[in-house]
C-alpha cells in the first residue's frame, strides 16, 4: 500500500509539472524593459469571439504583432510593427470594430492622426483572412436584424454600394455622374464620404442623404437622397 501511495503522489506531481509547463509556453509576450511606455500603451487583453476564435496583441522591445487564433489553434498574424515603428502599435493598421455571425469588421488605419476617412475590412471569423476590403466607407450598421456597410466606388464616386454582411451580397445604386467629384474639386470639402449624413431607417426604407455643390461662385449647395428598400436587400 505504501508503494502505491508513493507512486500515486509521483504521478500527480508529474501531471502538475506538465500542466505548469504547458501554461508557461502559452504565456504572451507583452513587456519591454527599455521602453516602459509600451507596457501602458499596448493592450494585450484577449478578445474572445462566439465561435471560439480570439484576437490579441503581443510585443517585445523589437516588434509588436496582432494575432488571430481560431478554436483549433491555427494562428494568423494580421499585422506587425518592427522596432522603429513599434510605438505606432494600436494607432495604425488593424483595430477590431464589430463581430457578426461569420465575420469580423476591422478598421485598417493608414494615418495615425484624426480627420481622415478610415479604411474598413471584413475578416473571416474562422481563419482571420480578408473577405472584403471596402476602403473608406460612409456608414456601417450594427442592427442585429440588418447588418450592412455603405461605401462609394473608389474611382468615379458615382455608385453607392450596399453590402449585406450576413449574406455577403452587394447592391449598387447610381448617383448622377460627376456630381460628387465636382463637389470635392470645387468646394472646401476634402473627402467625399463627409458629404453624407448618417442614414435613417423608417418603414424598412433606408434613406441616405448627401449634399452636393450646384455652383461655386458663390457656393450654392443642394441635397439629394438614395433610398433603399431593405426588404429587397435581405435574402432569407
Amino acid at each position: 500500500m505504501k508503494y502505491f501511495i508513493i507512486i500515486f503522489i509521483l504521478f500527480l506531481s508529474a501531471c502538475s509539472n506538465k500542466t505548469g509547463n504547458s501554461k508557461q509556453t502559452k504565456k504572451k509576450n507583452c513587456s519591454c524593459g527599455t521602453k516602459p511606455i509600451l507596457n501602458n500603451s499596448v493592450n494585450c487583453d484577449t478578445t474572445l469571439f462566439d465561435n471560439g476564435s480570439k484576437l490579441y496583441w503581443q510585443f517585445t522591445c523589437d516588434s509588436s504583432w496582432l494575432t488571430f487564433e481560431n478554436k483549433n489553434g491555427f494562428k494568423y498574424v494580421m499585422t506587425s510593427f518592427e522596432k522603429k515603428l513599434i510605438e505606432l502599435t494600436g494607432r495604425l493598421s488593424y483595430q477590431f470594430v464589430k463581430e457578426y455571425k461569420t465575420t469580423l469588421l476591422f478598421e485598417n488605419r493608414q494615418a495615425s492622426g484624426g480627420g481622415f476617412p478610415i479604411n474598413f475590412e471584413l475578416i473571416d471569423k474562422k481563419n482571420g483572412k480578408v473577405i472584403e476590403a471596402f476602403g473608406t466607407i460612409i456608414f456601417y450598421s450594427d442592427m442585429a436584424s440588418n447588418n450592412y456597410v455603405l461605401y462609394l466606388s473608389t474611382d468615379s464616386k458615382d455608385t453607392l454600394t450596399y453590402y449585406h454582411i450576413d449574406t455577403r451580397t452587394k447592391y449598387t445604386f447610381s448617383i448622377p455622374p460627376g456630381r460628387l467629384k465636382k463637389t470635392i474639386m470645387e468646394s472646401n470639402e476634402m473627402f467625399t464620404e463627409y458629404l453624407f449624413e448618417e442614414p435613417k431607417t423608417e418603414n424598412n426604407l433606408l434613406t441616405v442623404k448627401y449634399k452636393y455643390l450646384v455652383s461655386d461662385e458663390p457656393e450654392k449647395w443642394n441635397k439629394d437622397s438614395v433610398i433603399i428598400d431593405l426588404k429587397k436587400m435581405i435574402k432569407h
